[in-house]
């Protein structure tokens, strides 16, 4: 089911299913790639309890293996709504008897959405509900329609960070989608610019470190832009589905990485994830403004 939230300027709807926003409409013009079953159905899934993949698909904890698919189970489990107005809506997810056959640990997360003006607060909030630490990676996943006016094509887009920066690509194998653990140079024309082509996701994903945490879509003859602000996310990916010259770049702002290539996984130990103690609480919220 999909419960829509509006405002003067934005109309937004979200499945029940992972909390996925389903719609973003600004101006009544649709800014959210709509899912293709035959390139990407998705839209914009929210990921936990790990970004990417793991090295055949499992981890260890404490001696015993566990199965786990690419961005974890969040994004594929039914939410309930635990708050609810006209511009804003909050979904949760509480372990289960199934969650921990997957993922042993106790835990409350909360996806929310709050509209303020032409902004949208996207957030994520996880509280430890257990007595023991507890392990994990978070990230975003949502695919904007590009180009943003009928004029441009796809290489008439761009992204704009909001300062100069010198980011690092986080180098992933063609093969396995895991990390190599190089980090070479990524640079961007006048420190703040990325032009968009369909042959930069021909192989791969591009993933960054060292950006500005702030960047804005961009295209040649339109006025229209998407910012996205993601001031506690380490790590920011682009992607499109490989060879589909398909109209729509996601942007991904991340706290993980996927499994480091050829490392069995503990997830304890995993590089790039994060902790937390016994009914500690952890918050991130990421700015998608439209204009």
């Amino acid at each position: 089911m999909n419960t829509v939230i509006k405002n003067s300027a934005l109309e937004v709807s979200v499945s029940d299913i992972g909390a996925e926003l389903m719609s973003i409409k600004h101006s009544g013009r649709e800014y959210l790639w709509q899912g293709n079953a035959e390139i990407w159905e998705d839209r914009s899934p929210v990921l936990f309890p790990i970004c990417g993949r793991l090295k055949d698909a499992r981890y260890t904890y404490k001696g015993k293996t566990y199965d786990m698919g690419i961005h974890g189970f969040l994004w594929k489990s039914k939410m309930e709504i635990s708050e609810k107005g006209e511009d804003f809506v909050t979904y949760i997810l509480k372990d289960s008897e199934e969650s921990r056959k997957i993922y042993p640990f106790s835990f409350e997360a909360k996806v929310s959405y709050k509209l303020e003006e032409n902004r949208i607060a996207f957030g994520f909030a996880l509280k430890n509900t257990g007595e023991e630490e507890l392990y994990f990676s978070h990230g975003y996943h949502p695919g904007f329609i590009l180009p943003l006016c009928d004029e441009d094509d796809f290489s008439d887009s761009y992204v704009e960070f909001s300062e100069k920066c010198e980011p690092k690509l986080v180098e992933m194998s063609d093969t396995t989608y895991l990390v190599t653990g190089n980090t070479p140079d990524f640079p961007l024309e006048d420190g703040k610019i990325l032009r968009l082509t369909h042959k930069l996701f021909d192989e791969k994903s591009v993933f960054l470190k060292n950006t500005a945490r702030e960047l804005t879509l961009r295209g040649k003859n339109t006025d229209r832009s998407v910012k996205v602000s993601f001031p506690e996310c380490e790590i920011l990916g682009f992607w499109q589905a490989a060879g589909c010259n398909a109209e729509y770049l996601c942007v991904e702002p991340w706290n993980g990485l996927p499994s480091y290539d050829g490392v069995d996984e503990e997830i304890s130990t995993k590089k790039a994830s994060m902790s937390l103690a016994p009914h500690a609480e952890y918050s991130n919220t990421i700015y998608i403004t439209l204009n």
